[in-house]
């Protein structure tokens, strides 16, 4: 698996795996931090994160459910702290779970090291310098 960067030029490729806000912030041009999974010519996980008054929001993380437990989702998280090292204190991944594919995000951002906060329903912290 192959990580790039999602830029609007390639956009329609990984649209489907990217939140509609994310998507909407990409085709006005804002600055998001996006980078897509890819297996061949197949689009196949993005993540997308803002940084926001030193905190590295993660607004976006998504593997299609044929790709998961491949290292796919680690790689994405991996390469978007090793760009965010330096410039944000925390990294924080809110979500909502609205499927039954999505329980799977819990256990899967504990092993990485993320801490459940109760400030937030489904709120999980790591410092950048922690993940790095």
């Amino acid at each position: 698996m192959e990580i790039g960067w999602i830029s609007q030029e390639n956009l329609v490729c990984f649209r489907s795996l990217l939140l509609p806000d994310v998507v909407a912030a990409l085709d006005k041009g804002e600055p998001v931090t996006a980078l897509g999974l890819s297996e061949g010519k197949i689009a196949c996980g993005a993540v997308a994160a803002w940084l926001r008054g030193g905190t590295l929001e993660v607004r976006s993380l998504y593997v299609a459910p044929d790709y998961r437990r491949q290292g796919g989702g680690r790689l994405l998280l991996d390469t978007l702290m090793e760009i965010a090292v330096g410039q944000g204190e925390i990294a924080n991944v809110s979500y909502t779970s609205t499927r039954p594919d999505h329980d799977t995000l819990p256990p899967f951002l504990t092993a990485l090291g993320f801490e459940r906060q109760e400030v937030s329903e489904n709120l999980y912290c790591l410092s950048v310098g922690e993940l790095a």
